[in-house]
């Protein structure tokens, strides 16, 4: 990280640039103190470099993503702030910075476009949050639904189970918004998350192993001090594989837990993809089957593909 020389800099000014990630504006500059004559010897001289027109880093060396989406912040000014993939980077909902930055503006400002900003004006501006101005997280969370729907489970996962937000709070965002693209996938998405359904492999385990086969429904993302099990039943642990996270170190930690569990009295039954997407039936009858040795006196029903193949 390249250091802010304080030459010509007044102390606020040096502040306000490392809280910005060493960016400020030209307004900014001369509010701090400085001339037009100034910031164009500083750019010459080769101890600032120009981001954007008015835009500028005061640090030396390769400008970070960061520094960009401050830059985009102080173009679009006022109550500007990053949203979309931007701001869910910053919340860490998203793993990769996104190359496109999208700042949010209000509908009034008429922002030329350019890379790496994209500039997005709307009549329902929310009140930034922190200290990289983005949209408030349940407002963030609503934007990723939107863009991403595929990644609607693990996105309210991991704002609504982590309890970094509540149901109600995306629910009032959803309801202030006059359109919402796919808004009742969303609602149903956060109610299976509400349920303790924190993946999409898990939601087809209820749909179509629990309920297509009228097996009890079991207890999910259940803590026991050490170990969170997917599904739980009276003696019986149902763990769900995705494809991630069950590799290298993984399996180790799945083995030691799948060990304590049966030390404590608890069998293990372990389902990936292929098993609950492809062949639930027999993923019911297995579990149905350990179910009933431990004491359970239902039955298990049979659903329509159990009766094309099974008659």
């Amino acid at each position: 990280m390249g250091v802010i020389p304080r030459t010509e800099l007044s102390d606020p000014l040096v502040k306000l640039a490392e809280y910005q990630e060493g960016v400020i504006s030209r307004t900014q500059a001369l509010g701090g103190g400085l001339t037009d004559q100034v910031i164009k010897r500083l750019v010459n001289q080769g101890s600032w470099s120009r981001i954007a027109p008015g835009i500028y880093s005061v640090r030396s060396g390769t400008t970070s993503w960061h520094a960009r989406a401050w830059a985009g912040v102080l173009i679009g000014g006022g109550d500007a702030m990053l949203a979309d993939q931007a701001a869910g980077y910053v919340w860490g909902l998203v793993d990769d910075a996104p190359g496109r930055i999208t700042v949010l503006v209000r509908h009034e400002q008429h922002l030329r476009q350019r890379w790496p900003w994209y500039f997005r004006r709307t009549r329902e501006m929310p009140r930034p949050v922190g200290a990289l101005p983005r949209t408030p997280l349940p407002a963030t969370v609503v934007d990723l639904c939107i863009a991403e729907p595929a990644q609607q489970t693990r996105l309210l996962a991991d704002a609504v189970a982590g309890r970094r937000t509540s149901p109600g709070a995306v629910l009032k965002v959803l309801d202030a918004r006059e359109r919402v693209p796919g808004r009742r996938g969303i609602e149903a998405q956060l109610g299976r998350v509400r349920e303790g359904i924190h993946s999409e492999l898990e939601h087809v385990y209820a749909r179509d192993v629990e309920r297509a086969h009228g097996l009890p429904r079991g207890r999910r993302q259940v803590f026991d001090g050490q170990y969170r099990t997917d599904v739980r039943y009276d003696g019986l642990i149902v763990e769900l594989d995705g494809r991630a996270g069950h590799q290298g170190s993984g399996a180790f930690r799945d083995m030691n837990r799948d060990n304590a569990h049966l030390l404590a009295g608890e069998l293990t039954l372990r389902y990936g993809w292929d098993d609950c997407w492809q062949r639930p039936c027999g993923v019911a009858v297995q579990v149905a089957e350990m179910l009933c040795r431990l004491g359970w006196d239902g039955t298990m029903s049979l659903c329509a593909r159990c009766k094309t193949h099974w008659g």
